[in-house]
């Protein structure tokens, strides 16, 4: 009887924070994808690829709030980053740099600018071939890709 009682609680639990935390998985193409997992205490990380663990990962995401909005951009030129703008603060935790790292768009702004968009670029949507970006609204869970179509 003890037993079944612990396993149910264990159960219980799992289900009251599998609950209380929620994800989303953001895709452009096949092989660009991120998690955004929105969790307790206004914590949100940002995960390359699609994160299916039960516990946030040592490293490799950026963490930020819930209520934050970010743009991440994808570019064939640096295929292992994901480069990022963000309207609130960001913790960045790259600890294996085997793997796919993030960058702060604004640490390079004209690095990440030449390697985005062509010299003749008026519009954001007007991004280099092999570049992609996401708008990602994280309180609503609302991403867009840059030509405004949603993910």
């Amino acid at each position: 009887m003890k037993k079944l009682l612990l396993c149910f609680s264990v159960i219980v639990a799992i289900a009251l924070i599998w609950g209380g935390e929620s994800r989303r998985f953001y895709c452009i193409g096949n092989s660009k994808c991120v998690t955004v997992w929105k969790g307790f205490g206004n914590v949100c990380c940002i995960i390359p690829g699609r994160y299916y663990g039960i516990i946030i990962p040592a490293d490799d995401y950026i963490e930020t709030t819930n209520s934050n909005l970010l743009t991440l951009y994808f570019t064939d030129k640096m295929p292992k980053v994901i480069i990022f703008q963000s309207m609130g603060l960001m913790k960045i935790k790259n600890a294996d740099t085997t793997k796919v790292i993030f960058k702060d768009f604004n640490t390079d702004t004209a690095m990440f600018e030449s390697l985005l968009y062509p010299p003749d670029s008026k519009k954001r949507s007007d991004m280099s071939g092999g570049a992609q970006l996401v708008d990602i609204v994280v309180h609503e869970f609302y991403a867009v890709d840059k030509d405004g179509k949603h993910l």
